[in-house]
């Protein structure tokens, strides 16, 4: 007679309480962290910094002179609800970004800013991901067996970071469409029409 084995299911039986408590703390610890960075670069205004060279900007209303060597800008901080801006004839302010108006942009700073605005919609995408999973993980802390609280908080982060990177790639070929060869000199006697830089609000959305 043959002797039957007792099988039980496949639940990770090898790691001990001990271990799976330390893990899961540890998933749990991971997915604050992800979601604090996100949440941080998603709502702070620093995503980028530009400056562009205005060329045919005439001080004070008179005709500028060729032997005015002076260079004005247009310097701007450009942010998913904020647009902050200034150049020689106007302080530095904020103004709220409206997503329903779309105008006709008078320079280059403003054309970056409005075709930068598809890509916010993705960001909100991650951030709702990423507090899903989060709070899936903070299930999976609580609960004796948290196998599969864990496994759906691992594939919504997965997918958050899918989302994030759509959401960069976009943000970067709108500003690559706008800008083109500005940031390039005419010449090695020229200086770039467009600078920019990234801000530290977009460099933590790409971590």
């Amino acid at each position: 007679m043959m002797m039957v084995i007792p099988v039980s299911s496949h639940k990770l039986i090898k790691i001990r309480k001990v271990n799976r408590k330390n893990l899961t703390k540890l998933a749990l610890l991971c997915s604050f962290a992800a979601c604090t960075v996100n949440l941080v670069g998603s709502f702070s205004n620093h995503w980028l910094y530009t400056s562009e060279v205005l060329q045919y900007y005439q001080p004070n209303n008179t005709r500028r002179d060729s032997s005015d060597i002076n260079v004005y800008f247009k310097n701007a901080t450009i942010g998913p609800f904020k647009f902050c801006w200034l150049d020689p004839a106007t302080p530095y302010h904020c103004v709220p970004v409206s997503y329903l108006q779309y105008e006709d942009p008078s320079d280059v700073t403003t054309s970056v800013q409005q075709s930068m605005r598809r890509s916010f919609p993705l960001m909100i995408m991650g951030i709702v991901l990423d507090v899903l999973g989060f709070c899936l993980s903070v299930l999976s802390y609580r609960l004796p067996n948290p196998y599969k609280s864990l496994l759906f908080a691992s594939i919504v982060h997965i997918n958050t970071g899918i989302v994030n990177f759509a959401c960069i790639i976009v943000f970067m070929s709108s500003l690559s469409k706008e800008v083109g060869n500005k940031i390039y000199p005419a010449s090695e006697f020229d200086e770039p029409l467009f600078h920019f830089h990234y801000g530290f609000s977009f460099l933590l959305i790409k971590v």
